[in-house]
């Protein structure tokens, strides 16, 4: 189940980037179980991979300096140095994939890391939504 407030980040993710990208086909999100958050950071990982692992993923001759300072995937934690900025651009970047799986799975872990970045920097700003 989605909290209002990564509804509220999809929304306006969908609402910023609606007019510069042409209308996906639909797809039902049921067919997509939400995942827990260490099961769904795995899964973009090795989503992402054959796209991204050639200039992001720090054992390799192919990685690029510039890409690894964003996220190398040969780190566990290979997300967490990503900024706001920088998720909000990888959403972007696929959003556009034709492979459901991987733009439904990266617009939850999108949203889940935006969120989780400004409750460590906010950490108030949880509890004033509910109230």
């Amino acid at each position: 189940m989605l909290f209002p407030k990564k509804m509220e980040i999809l929304v306006l993710l969908a609402a910023s980037f609606g007019v510069q990208c042409a209308p996906l086909p639909h797809v039902e999100l049921s067919k997509f179980p939400e995942l827990p958050p260490a099961l769904l950071t795995n899964a973009i990982r090795e989503l992402i991979r054959p796209d991204c692992g050639s200039c992001h993923t720090a054992s390799l001759p192919t990685a690029k300096t510039a890409a690894l300072e964003v996220f190398d995937l040969d780190k566990e934690a290979w997300s967490e140095s990503m900024t706001v900025e920088q998720l909000e651009s990888f959403g972007r970047r696929l959003r556009g994939n034709k492979n459901d799986t991987l733009r439904v799975r990266a617009a939850a872990f999108v949203a889940e890391q935006i969120e989780e970045r400004e409750q460590k920097t906010h950490p108030d700003s949880r509890n004033s939504q509910n109230d």
